[in-house]
């Protein structure tokens, strides 16, 4: 038994119905959008990459100075300790006094 074929032969047609044709136009269309969707998102992610490494080098350099002020305080108090031995000082009046 020979199955009823509905497909339609290139010798019965010579054009795509007007609503097939607006499909496809629509699909492609929305490839279209897709595909700058798409570029957009990454450009986002190079923008956020290259803040986050701008962060990170900051942060980096913060590290450093932090460390360069513990490092001054350090020797800013030894010097303090070694001229007027082990007192508090008033950091508010600059006043020295004996601990208790």
């Amino acid at each position: 038994m020979a199955k009823n074929s509905k497909k339609t032969t290139l010798k019965s047609i010579s054009k795509l119905s007007g609503e097939e044709f607006e499909k496809l136009k629509s699909i492609a269309n929305d490839f279209t959008i897709l595909q700058a969707k798409f570029g957009e998102v990454r450009i986002h992610r190079i923008n956020l990459n290259n803040q986050l490494k701008k962060i990170d080098e900051t942060e980096v350099e913060l590290e450093t100075l932090f460390q360069q002020l513990q490092d001054v305080e350090r020797d800013t108090m030894n010097s303090l300790t070694e001229k007027y031995g082990n007192v508090e000082l008033d950091l508010k009046t600059g006043e020295i006094k004996a601990k208790s």
